[in-house]
């Protein structure tokens, strides 16, 4: 098929909540402006997506922690399809990325759309995706995973036993929907976060849920992305990692990529607020923009 008629098959899918009361911003201490970052994420894939910049995209409130109207204004005239489905399974989150694989599955079951693009609302598009990504087969999806110097810049919390190898990164997910990999996802993330509760999840995965920050192990921000890591070792899902496809924030800096490497890059990744102290997010589109057209 063209590529043409193949984007009239693809949707792009994410979720939130409302600015300053999100789960992370309640139960975890994040300062977390959703909205905001929605409108740029949106604006910037509607100017720069190329042959993708018209598809539908969709974004799902799937907590009581509803959106604005004035944010539903703005995404009306961005063409954004906003929906508001309230889980009460919800409540009992810990960590709001556990709301990614909960919209993923309600995607792959309520869309017409086969080819579904998930992407973090922090994630600022500024280039259109290579058609090679699109190369997927009905059993395999495309995961962002962290290379060895992002996950360690990453805060450490992404620090996983060396079986499951470097970490997924969920922040892109390019799947069709007959894969089902959302519903394995979710059913992944719901088994483990169970066996955290009744205290075998440490002896199962060799993994320790730190409490506090000076405590060592993994936040609970991290068990979303291990569910994939724990799916891909058990073989439920096919993947097809992405390394080096985002820039920014808690990414490793640029002057570890090759110029082959900055190619690739499609994203700027960048929280509103920002949160990562000495990040400085003009130097690095400053020195993005340089190596694009002059090399090192």
């Amino acid at each position: 098929r063209s590529i043409m008629s193949l984007s009239n098959n693809i949707a792009l899918i994410t979720t939130i909540e409302g600015d300053l009361k999100d789960i992370n911003t309640l139960k975890q201490g994040y300062i977390r402006c959703y909205e905001q970052e929605a409108v740029q994420c949106f604006t910037e894939w509607r100017k720069n997506a190329g042959w993708l910049k018209d598809v539908p995209i969709y974004c799902i409130a799937l907590t009581k922690n509803t959106i604005s109207q004035e944010t539903k204004d703005i995404f009306k005239e961005l063409n954004v399809n906003y929906i508001e489905k309230f889980y009460p399974e919800t409540e009992l989150y810990q960590n709001g990325y556990w709301n990614i694989p909960l919209s993923g599955k309600y995607f792959e079951e309520e869309l017409k759309e086969d080819i579904l693009i998930k992407i973090d609302l922090d994630m600022y598009l500024i280039k259109e995706l290579s058609k090679e990504m699109f190369n997927i087969e009905r059993g395999t999806t495309t995961v962002g995973r962290y290379d060895p110097l992002s996950a360690k810049h990453n805060t450490n919390k992404l620090t996983f036993p060396e079986r499951y190898g470097q970490p997924w990164d969920t922040g892109l997910v390019i799947t069709h929907r007959a894969t089902g990999f959302f519903g394995k996802f979710y059913n992944k993330l719901k088994q483990i976060t169970s066996e955290f509760e009744d205290g075998t999840f440490e002896s199962l995965y060799g993994l320790h849920i730190k409490e506090h920050d000076n405590d060592h192990g993994v936040d609970y921000g991290a068990i979303e992305e291990f569910a994939v890591s724990i799916m891909y070792t058990d073989e439920d899902a096919k993947l097809i990692p992405q390394f080096k496809y985002n820039l920014g924030e808690f990414y490793a800096p640029i002057d570890i990529y090759t110029d082959e490497e900055v190619q690739e890059i499609y994203f700027f990744h960048e929280h509103i607020p920002l949160q990562e102290i000495g990040y400085d997010k003009f130097k690095t589109r400053i020195e993005y923009f340089h190596r694009i057209n002059h090399g090192n």
